[in-house]
Parts: structure tokens; C-alpha cells; sequence
């Protein structure tokens, strides 16, 4: 089994929390090879890293920080593995910025349609409590 930590925009592979997340596996669940890829690319080359790095490992799990969050969100629904979203970004736009600088209206609507798209095809889940 693998955990991907995915970190947030101006983060990179050695995050204070993928860090931990490594330590910790490592420490009481050994059998969890906790994955930390370096991801400061466009964002349609980190997807396909991510798809990359499932693709190796069927049973593996998602835990996104910020941007990694949004990431976290969009790789789920392309893949069907669980994610858990550590304080997810909510203004990408801005975060975008530097991969858009001339296009970022058109391909936020783009993505906005998208994830309007991904999110209508959530499973609904019940909350147990």
C-alpha cells in the first residue's frame, strides 16, 4: 500500500508534513510506503505524475495540502482512490497564476466546468455520527 503526499504550491518533495506523514508510517505502519513526488510543474504535468505514481501501486490512498489539495480532489475523481484534503486551496486562480499568465480567465472556466463536472459525479457518501 502507498499514501502520495501532495504538496502545495511553493512547497516541494521534503514538506514539513509529507515529512511527517513518511516518519510516522514508518514508524507504526511500515507496511505504508508513503510517496512525496516533487511536484512544482504545470498543473496538467503534475496530474500525470500523480496518474504515474497510482498506476504503480493500485492500493494506494491520497492526502493533498492546499494546491495539493485541489490536485488531491481532481486525481480522486479521475481515479476512484480516496483522498483526505489538508486545509484544500480554495483560490486557485491565484495559485494558477504563474502557469496562466495570458489565459488564466479562459482555463478557470475551463476548470471550473470541470470540477462542476467531477463534483455532480461524486458517489454520495453518508456520515456515520
Amino acid at each position: 500500500m502507498q499514501l502520495v503526499y501532495i504538496h502545495g504550491l511553493d512547497s516541494n518533495a521534503n514538506a514539513a508534513k509529507g515529512t511527517q506523514l513518511k516518519q510516522f508510517c514508518a514508524e507504526y505502519f511500515p507496511h505504508i510506503n508513503v510517496v512525496c513526488p516533487d511536484l512544482n510543474v504545470a498543473p496538467a504535468e503534475a496530474i500525470k505524475r500523480l496518474q504515474a505514481i497510482i498506476a504503480d501501486d493500485p492500493d494506494t490512498g491520497l492526502v493533498g495540502s492546499s494546491l495539493g489539495g485541489f490536485y488531491a480532489t481532481i486525481v480522486s475523481n479521475l481515479t476512484a482512490k480516496r483522498a483526505v484534503l489538508i486545509n484544500p486551496s480554495t483560490n486557485v486562480g491565484e495559485s494558477l497564476k504563474r502557469f496562466f499568465p495570458t489565459i488564466l480567465p479562459a482555463y478557470l472556466l475551463i476548470m471550473s466546468g470541470t470540477l462542476r463536472l467531477m463534483v455532480g459525479r461524486l458517489p454520495k457518501r453518508r456520515c456515520n455520527g
